[in-house]
């Protein structure tokens, strides 16, 4: 049997280097890879869950990429880790979403036990069919590329029609302050053409009613009736609201747009406001589902600091 072996060995380095072991020994596999997630409505927050098993230990240091998840709207280099083996890859991971790579170092040596763990991307926008990723292993033992069990990625469908995004902010809450500057920055899962008249309601402070000023960084795709300014919307104080016309293309779906106004605060503090965000038909016909702020403003929590003169 010696005989046999040595033999065997001395052919081997005459074809290439290859040894006894090197022959007799199959490849590393992962006995488990699936992937699955949870949600395939376009934008949405999806929860991946990996699950794998190799069929030997693979030692800390080991690289581990899971490959073909494209069409992403993450676009951070690292994602945080979840689950009950989190731990082996530090809890976090590398991202390449132009290329759809996630690739997780092990800090630990990958046992041969199952083990899971999950993570969180952003569905893009338009829709796509699933991907059945790939999955390999580098490093001191090295698993060639094979499919995953499991189809992911699919966006199969858009959210209903509304806002998905709604937020004020304020740049004073100073008690009769005279130039609060008012942003807000609005989302829609739809296209809001031209023809559409935008009304922010819930505006619990003073303006001097007609035209008023609409600066911002978008505010090139407002209308104005006023030959001073480059935009303008309707101030009406008895509604406490802000009407405007769009121009241009209107506002596209799934694209921030943010747009600022001047209002005077209170006298007093005040309750804060969520303020509303209307789309409608010239008729007043709502186009969409109204969207309120999901922050709240001019609550004039602070009193005015006087300094005297001397």
């Amino acid at each position: 049997v010696k005989t046999a072996i040595y033999l065997w060995q001395n052919a081997a380095k005459w074809v290439g280097g290859l040894t006894f072991t090197s022959v007799y020994t199959p490849s590393a596999f992962f006995v488990q890879r699936s992937i699955s997630d949870t949600n395939n409505v376009s934008e949405e927050p999806n929860v991946f869950t990996v699950k794998l098993q190799p069929d030997r230990s693979l030692p800390a240091g080991t690289m581990i990429t899971i490959s073909g998840l494209v069409g992403s709207k993450s676009f951070l280099p690292t994602l945080a880790l979840q689950g009950a083996s989190a731990g082996v890859f530090g809890n976090i991971a590398q991202w390449d979403a132009v290329i759809g790579r996630l690739t997780l170092m092990a800090h630990s040596k990958v046992p041969t036990e199952l083990i899971s763990f999950g993570f969180e991307l952003q569905n893009g926008i338009e829709l796509q069919g699933t991907i059945r990723p790939i999955i390999n292993a580098t490093g001191a033992v090295r698993i060639p590329r094979a499919s995953m069990n499991g189809n992911v990625m699919g966006v199969l469908s858009h959210p209903a029609p509304g806002f998905k995004t709604v937020v004020a902010a304020e740049s004073s809450k100073v008690q009769s302050s005279l130039f609060n500057n008012i942003t807000l920055t609005i989302r829609s899962t739809v296209h809001i053409p031209s023809t559409m008249v935008i009304n922010v309601t819930n505006l619990n402070a003073h303006g001097k009613d007609g035209p008023m000023e609409i600066t911002g960084r978008d505010s090139n795709s407002i209308k104005s009736t006023v030959f001073l300014y480059a935009a303008t919307g309707n101030w009406s104080q008895d509604q406490m609201s802000l009407v405007f016309d769009l121009s241009g293309d209107g506002i596209p779906a799934f694209t921030d747009f943010s747009f600022a106004f001047l209002l005077r605060n209170n006298d007093a503090a005040q309750a804060p406001v969520f303020p509303v965000v209307h789309v409608q038909l010239r008729n007043g016909t709502a186009y969409i589902p109204a969207g309120a702020s999901t922050r709240s403003i001019l609550s004039c929590s602070q009193t005015p600091a006087f300094v005297l003169a001397e």
